[in-house]
């Protein structure tokens, strides 16, 4: 994310996984908040927007996902498509 708190993966196995950046005195933890599933191939970028609200993700698959996240950082699909050759 912009703000540093949280990293987004993308992954072989079709998953974004995204870490959540925890802080005690001077211990650096990454905590395991989500892991989005609905890719049908390997998930190649990842991205937010600027305020954190949103993570899009793009897979081998030619599919393009935007995932909304609240103040509880709990995620939501909000928008997918897919491009189709014939």
């Amino acid at each position: 994310s912009h703000d540093g708190k949280m990293l987004a993966v993308a992954s072989f196995d079709a998953t974004v996984t995204v870490w959540l950046k925890r802080c005690e005195g001077n211990e650096l933890d990454w905590e395991l908040i989500a892991t989005l599933e609905g890719h049908e191939n390997e998930v190649k970028r990842v991205s937010w927007n600027m305020n954190t609200t949103l993570l899009a993700s793009c897979a081998r698959d030619k599919s393009i996902w935007l995932w909304d996240l609240d103040e509880d950082y709990k995620f939501e699909l909000f928008f997918s498509f897919a491009r189709t050759y014939s």
